[in-house]
């Protein structure tokens, strides 16, 4: 059915005056939500040690229905006097120190300052954590969804950690403070698994373990299920750590190739499953939460090897043509 150009031009000016009507309506609310802003703000100002009307100053001066009359730069100012005021105090009370460092990640993250955005995150979490406890349900609550905003927004990694240490510290507080529909959040931590997988598979993708053997070191090319053209990240699995321990569980038991670690350009040697002498495994790794760009190596003995992406693919190519030569 076509509507007639009278009826086209009646329905615009209808809509033309409820659109008026709106923005008439809207910039009446804001100006009432400004009146209750300077008040707050006011007393604020007539209250100075008072972090948390402070801190409700600060909130007021950002809030929703302020539309373009919000103030960042105000209400940074106030959320710094919160914070004076918070961490001066003796005996921490409420959450004024949580809640003012997480309001400021937030006006930074406004600001565009993403550094300090995450800085303040995660020092909002410590804050929780002293305030409330770590095992607090509110302070459980929060790492779970400034987890998952660092994680979608900014990093990858240290938000998908975030989530993975929200669902531990929840399955290990008393029954009565656990978070009790995390099991309908499951797919948010399968999620931050994924992501950090991901990651740290792409942090690995040119590197090899390096072992000792027979008195050598050598760069560990394959072993079971694993192999150099896999991401590192398999060898975290328990049975595979099983298996480079040497554990004699006939079913776990599986052949290595190993390339000398001093001379790339010498033959990989294969170890048989059943030799009694197994290479002694000297990987061990984890994720450093202090620095997201690099791994922790728990043993000085221990070592990851990284390599340039040309030296890579010539030990790639030597594996390769090995495994040639075991097919025949």
């Amino acid at each position: 059915m076509f509507m007639s150009k009278r009826m086209m031009m009646t329905l615009a000016a209808v809509l033309c005056c409820t659109m008026t009507s709106m923005v008439a309506i809207a910039q009446n609310n804001v100006d009432e939500a400004m009146k209750l802003v300077e008040q707050k703000v006011k007393l604020a100002d007539e209250n100075p040690t008072d972090g948390k009307l402070q801190y409700q100053a600060a909130m007021a001066l950002v809030g929703d229905d302020l539309g373009d009359k919000v103030d960042i730069d105000r209400s940074m100012t106030y959320a710094n006097r919160a914070l004076k005021i918070a961490e001066a105090q003796t005996v921490l009370k409420d959450t004024l120190k949580g809640a003012t460092y997480t309001l400021l990640g937030g006006l930074y993250m406004a600001k565009g300052d993403f550094d300090k955005t995450l800085d303040y995150y995660e020092k909002g979490l410590v804050a929780y954590e002293q305030e409330l406890g770590r095992y607090d349900p509110w302070t459980i609550t929060q790492r779970l969804i400034r987890g998952y905003f660092i994680m979608n927004k900014f990093d990858a990694r240290r938000g998908s950690l975030m989530i993975q240490q929200a669902f531990l510290d929840s399955e290990m507080a008393p029954e009565d403070m656990r978070i009790k529909n995390i099991p309908e959040l499951t797919s948010l931590y399968e999620m931050a698994v994924e992501v950090l997988m991901a990651d740290m598979s792409n942090r690995t993708q040119r590197c090899l373990p390096l072992i000792l053997f027979d008195g050598k070191l050598y760069l560990m090319l394959e072993t079971g299920s694993w192999n150099i053209e896999e991401p590192l990240v398999g060898w975290l699995t328990p049975s595979l750590m099983d298996i480079l321990k040497g554990k004699k569980d006939e079913e776990q038991e599986s052949d290595i190739i190993l390339l000398e670690y001093m001379d790339t350009n010498a033959a990989p040697r294969l170890v048989k499953a059943d030799d009694t002498n197994k290479p002694e495994f000297k990987v061990a790794f984890s994720m450093n939460l202090s620095d997201p760009h690099s791994l922790l190596i728990s043993d000085e003995s221990c070592r990851l090897m990284f390599f340039e992406e040309n030296v890579f693919n010539q030990i790639l190519d030597r594996y390769h043509a090995f495994k040639a030569t075991l097919g025949k």
